[in-house]
């Protein structure tokens, strides 16, 4: 037979943010890489598509593209000649959530 036990007050407070929700927030707060994120959230697009739509040179949206890529920041379609990236939006959410959450109930 199990015993009955009253969990802890502790197992109800969200876990501290981990540090790479941390990191891909502080990219999320660039100006740039906000204006990237915001252009690529209704349709994907090509590195070279962000650098001219958002007046950017192209290393440094190539740049932050990668970073954020590897941040989960962006998703990309590599199935054809060039690589597409669009908005993790999902992802971002997530992250926006457990930090709020954690703010909130800690």
């Amino acid at each position: 037979m199990g015993v009955s036990k009253v969990p802890s007050m502790d197992m109800c407070v969200p876990q501290c943010p981990e540090e790479w929700e941390l990191s891909a927030l502080r990219l999320v707060m660039n100006p740039a890489r906000l204006s990237m994120l915001r252009a690529m959230r209704d349709k994907p697009m090509a590195v070279q598509e962000v650098s001219k739509q958002l007046n950017l040179n192209v290393g440094a949206v190539s740049r932050d593209i990668n970073t954020m890529r590897n941040a989960r920041l962006l998703l990309v379609d590599d199935s054809s000649a060039r690589s597409f990236y669009s908005t993790n939006l999902a992802e971002i959410e997530k992250i926006a959530c457990h930090v709020l959450d954690w703010l909130k109930n800690s």
